[in-house]
């Protein structure tokens, strides 16, 4: 409901802003690594990376 709070530390989101929020990074990692200057295990660390700080801003949030 609009009108209805949520428990603290909660927010609503909309599916479109949840679902994409990972593109960009990872165009610049595919980007990187299709130019040559990202190598395999870079690509690797760099994806893990990516995703611990969003998962871990998305249970901050």
């Amino acid at each position: 409901m609009p009108g209805e709070p949520l428990a603290p530390g909660l927010q609503r989101t909309s599916p479109a802003s949840s679902r994409y929020h990972l593109l960009p990074p990872a165009l610049v990692l595919l980007a990187g690594s299709l130019a040559g200057g990202i190598q395999p295990v870079g690509l690797l660390a760099g994806s893990l990376f990516v995703a611990w700080v969003f998962g871990v801003r998305a249970l901050l949030n």
